[in-house]
């Protein structure tokens, strides 16, 4: 997960992670006085989100699959902010994994404010 945390702060500096004391992995992810993308006005929020996890996937204890598998559930509508919060979970084998839902913040330049959730890190479904 140390590798992956470099990676993050390599593309957004001052990325800072809360780790989800339940399960060891991370619950939040966001720069305090920034963005974790660039600007994308062109791409949906669910997308952005998604691709943000799928690209680092480990850091959320997630293998490429499991990312893949991500179930978008519901994207808000900003008010005046423009900020819109992408509603994602988590499932194995069609099902959801118990207080896994996890928020995807996007401004309306289309730059990822932060995930806050508590993605299953590890999980054998075999």
């Amino acid at each position: 997960m140390a590798a992956e945390m470099a990676k993050v702060r390599g593309e957004a500096p001052g990325a800072e992670f809360s780790p989800a004391p339940m399960t060891g992995g991370v619950e939040v992810v966001r720069v305090p006085r920034g963005f974790l993308t660039a600007p994308d006005r062109g791409r949906r929020p669910a997308e952005i989100a998604l691709d943000f996890i799928r690209s680092h996937a480990p850091l959320y204890g997630l293998d490429a699959r499991q990312a893949d598998g991500l179930r978008v559930l519901g994207e808000s509508r900003g008010g005046g902010s423009g900020l819109r919060v992408v509603r994602l979970d988590q499932t194995v084998h069609g099902r959801p994994v118990f207080q896994s839902e996890t928020r995807a913040m996007v401004d309306r330049e289309g730059r990822l404010v932060r995930t806050v959730g508590r993605l299953a890190p590890g999980i054998d479904e075999t």
